[in-house]
């Protein structure tokens, strides 16, 4: 597998959500897996920058897959193969579609960050499949 350096800005874009804040509220949700969607409202709370479960990530997961070691199966509370995309009260509908293209081309462009690794270096997967790190 070829390796790259991933450089991860916590400066970038304008958002307040990478600064290692913690958001609790009350927002409308829409979980999605292939096809289907949903949306509800509901309650949410994130701690951001925080990983209290390291271990659960695609890419330290993959890495232990890769490894040959076994990958134990995620709790029945934890979100496995599904998208989850928490819209803040002030988002419009119109802002909430603009924003949701930018981030395909985004990840379609650049890859998905995947999480950190057995090794703790962040990795990306592009959309073709490969992993980099």
């Amino acid at each position: 597998m070829k390796k790259r350096l991933v450089k991860v800005d916590l400066d970038e874009g304008s958002s307040r959500i990478w600064n290692g804040e913690s958001f609790a509220g009350t927002t409308i949700l829409y979980a999605a897996k292939d096809d289907g969607a949903f949306g509800m409202q509901c309650d949410y709370e994130l701690s951001t920058l925080m990983d209290v479960n390291p271990d659960e990530v695609r890419a330290f997961r993959e890495s232990r897959r890769r490894g040959g070691s076994k990958v134990k199966r995620l709790p029945n509370d934890r979100i496995r193969d599904e998208l989850v995309v928490i819209f803040g009260p002030d988002m419009s509908a119109k802002s909430a579609v603009t924003t949701l293209k930018h981030l395909v081309n985004k990840i379609e462009g650049e890859g998905l960050l995947i999480g950190r690794d057995e090794a703790d270096e962040y990795v990306i997967e592009s959309v073709g499949g490969p992993l980099s790190s």
